[in-house]
C-alpha cells in the first residue's frame, strides 16, 4: 500500500517521519534521542503485538500523531524561545515517543539553537 501500512513498524520509520513533516509543514524533530524509544516500541509492535487490521492502523496513527506533536512542540520552542525564558514554572513538552516527557526549566538552557 502507498500509506506504508503493509510495512513493518520498523520499516515504516522513515515514511512516518515524512508523513509527519508533510502534515505539520515543519521538519525539525530536535534531539534524535527520541528515536531509541520509538524503535523499541516499533520492534515490540512487530514482534509481540497481535493487532487486528484496525488495531494496526490505530497503532500506526498513534506513532504518527506522536511525531506530529513532537514537530509542533519543537516549532513552538524554536519560534518562541521566550516561552522558556519567561516561565516561572517548568514547561512540559512532548518530545519523545509514547508518553515520554522532557521538562524544560527556565534555569536550564534548553532553548533550541
Amino acid at each position: 500500500m502507498a500509506d506504508g501500512s503493509d510495512l513493518s513498524f520498523v520499516e515504516s520509520e522513515d515514511l512516518l517521519h515524512e508523513e509527519a513533516r508533510r502534515a505539520v509543514g515543519y521538519d525539525d524533530f530536535g534531539d534524535p534521542a527520541y528515536l531509541e524509544g520509538m524503535r523499541v516500541v516499533s520492534q515490540a509492535y512487530d514482534r509481540e503485538a497481535r493487532f487486528s487490521p484496525n488495531g494496526r492502523l490505530g497503532a500506526r496513527q498513534g506513532l504518527l500523531t506522536t511525531l506530529e506533536e513532537r514537530l509542533r512542540a519543537n516549532r513552538l520552542l524554536r519560534e518562541n524561545p521566550a516561552v522558556l525564558e519567561n516561565s516561572s514554572r517548568s514547561v512540559c513538552a512532548p518530545t519523545g515517543c509514547c508518553g515520554r516527557i522532557r521538562r524544560f526549566s527556565r534555569t536550564r538552557s534548553n532553548a533550541p539553537s
